[in-house]
């Protein structure tokens, strides 16, 4: 992802600050700082996720050759390998990028449908009484649970001990 950060432009990106950027390379500082789920931003990086794609395309072009990969050495078969490398993982983000989109259209679509049948939000949801006491089934779990949490006594009762059979051989 840092190296398609890169190819990212600035005016495309709706942040609320500035992009920081390492010197030289234009690669971002924090793309966590950036919302994705904004379809501008979300649209820029996969505009920049298409060209980094076509450049490591263009590096496995470069440093092919006729002879096949396991005769080759030196560094012409290693920046080959990297690209390879490389466009699989770029070709599974785009792909990543498709299943997102497909979640967001889900979750809108689900959201609309709920929103027509009424569904309950945090606001219609009636508050706590603050004077409500606990019912027995709650207390009864908690004091349970408790126990159960509780280290054990030594010298208890026979049932609350837990001890292993010993080791007979044979």
């Amino acid at each position: 992802m840092r190296s398609v950060t890169a190819h990212m432009r600035d005016s495309a990106l709706h942040t609320s600050a500035p992009v920081g950027r390492f010197a030289g390379s234009g690669i971002i500082r924090d793309p966590g700082a950036i919302d994705f789920t904004d379809p501008a931003n979300l649209a820029e990086y996969e505009r920049a996720l298409d060209i980094e794609i076509e450049k490591q395309k263009k590096v496995m072009e470069t440093n092919d050759s006729l002879l096949p990969r396991w005769l080759r050495h030196g560094d012409s078969i290693n920046r080959y390998n990297f690209a390879a490398a490389e466009l699989e993982n770029l070709r599974g983000a785009q792909a990543e990028l498709v299943l997102l989109g497909e979640d967001i259209q889900r979750y809108e679509e689900g959201g609309a449908k709920n929103d027509k049948v009424g569904a309950r939000t945090a606001s219609s949801i009636p508050a706590r009484d603050p004077g409500a006491k606990p019912t027995h089934a709650f207390s009864a779990a908690v004091e349970s649970a408790a126990k159960a949490d509780a280290p054990a006594q030594p010298g208890g009762t026979e049932a609350g001990r837990r001890t292993a059979k010993p080791f007979t051989p044979g």
